[in-house]
């Protein structure tokens, strides 16, 4: 099975304090992948170094081939990777429906004058964007809530949305940052069911998370950072039964 994602010994310093330590890890092409470890142990560093939103202060980062540790979040987004955010990253002023528009729309192309002369093509684009924004909000049962703003969504449904959102820009790789955080039963389950489902239909899956129930369903493969540096990766079985991610994490229960 083919690697979709690279680092290689990533370092990222803030003044005298080293978040990540010469980090190094890959990632299978079509699988769920786990991203654990005690809080501040550099999870979502890492996470936002690979999305762009932070520069490593050294080390590389591949995508596909593509080393990615020196483009901007945008350029990043454009070759496949999405992602969520531990604190919800939503446009609340904007409805639903716009919030997932406004991703799709990232990707549309559409010529400056079908937009002027108000071209036939202008609007079949905007009713096939609309119809896949729909789409994307079906997944997460959110559909009856298109033209609700997003700010009066319960926050369940809020989380859903940014993962509607991610989705639209088409990724093939997705980083969901403590997705299930704030959701009840529910609502994991939900998520559960379309985590596999997205699997299913080709797309790999980092995830932070600390429902270790909820890890030890989904991963294919889970890698354990301590203090900034990996201290184990392999399945969720042989994670469970090693002695160093008991010792620091798991708990001896």
């Amino acid at each position: 099975m083919s690697e979709i994602l690279k680092v290689k010994n990533l370092v990222k310093t803030f003044g005298g304090l080293t978040a990540v330590k010469n980090l190094s890890f890959s990632i299978k092409k079509g699988l769920i992948t786990a991203l654990i470890g005690p809080n501040g142990s550099g999870k979502t560093t890492t996470f936002n170094m690979i999305s762009g939103h932070l520069r490593p202060t050294s080390g590389e980062i591949y995508f596909e081939n593509t080393r990615i540790d020196n483009l901007p979040p945008y350029k990043i987004a454009r070759l496949g990777i999405a992602r969520t955010f531990q604190n919800l990253e939503i446009f609340s002023h904007l409805t639903t429906l716009e919030n997932v528009l406004l991703a799709i729309n990232s990707r549309l192309k559409v010529f400056l004058w079908e937009t002027v002369v108000r071209a036939p093509s202008f609007f079949h684009k905007e009713r096939l964007a609309r119809q896949k924004a729909l789409e994307y909000l079906k997944m997460f049962n959110l559909e009856s809530w298109a033209e609700t703003p997003a700010a009066s969504l319960p926050f369940g449904l809020q989380r859903y949305l940014e993962i509607a959102r991610a989705l639209a820009t088409h990724p093939t790789l997705l980083l969901l940052d403590e997705a299930a955080s704030g959701l009840d039963a529910r609502e994991k389950d939900l998520l559960k069911e379309r985590i596999i489902a997205l699997k299913q239909e080709g797309i790999t899956i980092l995830l932070v998370e600390h429902d270790m129930n909820l890890v030890m369903d989904l991963a294919d493969e889970v890698i354990v950072l301590d203090m900034g540096r990996k201290i184990a990766q392999g399945t969720p079985r042989e994670i469970q039964r090693n002695p160093e991610v008991i010792a620091v994490y798991l708990g001896e229960g």
